[in-house]
């Protein structure tokens, strides 16, 4: 959680594989090399958007991350490539949309 004057204006979970609970975005953990941690969810309020305050959790969460084992860290699905992309992370996987059709 991440507050100001008191009050709570972000989050983010950072998720480690060898914890209890499997994030979403560990379910791809096990194909990259080395130990993977996981990033997301993630919000920050709309009024404190454009501080970079996303980055520094972002940038918290993958220390973190690193002091527990991980070598690398992956999002699990994002629209965001430019915004991550400024603390290193690139894509590695992409998904289509698809549907059943009669």
């Amino acid at each position: 959680m991440l507050f100001w004057d008191d009050n709570p204006v972000g989050f983010l979970r950072a998720n480690h594989p060898d914890r209890p609970y499997r994030s979403p975005g560990l379910n791809f953990a096990d194909e990259p090399e080395g130990t993977t941690g996981a990033i997301g969810p993630m919000d920050l309020h709309e009024e404190y958007r454009g501080r970079y305050w996303g980055l520094y959790m972002i940038a918290l969460a993958m220390e973190e991350l690193a002091v527990t084992g991980c070598e690398q860290y992956v999002i699990d699905w994002t629209t965001l490539i430019e915004y991550y992309g400024k603390l290193g992370f690139e894509p590695w996987r992409r998904f289509e949309r698809g549907a059943i059709r009669d």
